[in-house]
């Protein structure tokens, strides 16, 4: 009505934003910084992915990552003094025995690529890439 009567618009009262504040997520990620390690992912080059770890913790894979670089600050500030990409691992899928045993019959060379293949069930791709 006053704004009818006098043509002075209303002035409402500002409401303050909730800020999240800086490290809102940094205590989350550093209460599971160790769980990442304690899991199968103690080596970047054997254990689960980021994802599974995930799901396991109940926490987004983000915020994994998060915690497994706080974790591992040394590789993380050997990658960006290089300008590399932070090696984190991948997800593998062939047990790490078996790989060992590609491996050690290929360092013997005294087997085809056929029959290496028929020993450890595994496909040529997989043996030529190893």
């Amino acid at each position: 009505m006053h704004f009818a009567d006098t043509g002075e618009r209303p002035k409402w009262p500002k409401k303050k934003k909730e800020s999240k504040g800086q490290g809102s997520n940094r205590e989350k990620y550093l209460s599971h910084c160790p769980e990442p390690l304690q899991g199968s992912r103690q080596t970047p080059e054997e254990g689960k992915s980021f994802a599974k770890i995930a799901q396991e913790l109940g926490i987004s894979e983000a915020m994994v990552r998060r915690a497994w670089d706080h974790a591992n600050l040394d590789s993380a500030a050997k990658a960006a003094a290089t300008g590399a990409t932070l090696n984190r691992g991948s997800d593998r899928h062939i047990p790490a025995e078996k790989i060992r045993d590609v491996q050690s019959l290929l360092k013997d060379g005294k087997l085809t690529l056929r029959e290496i293949v028929a020993q450890t069930g595994l496909s040529q791709s997989t043996v030529r890439r190893e």
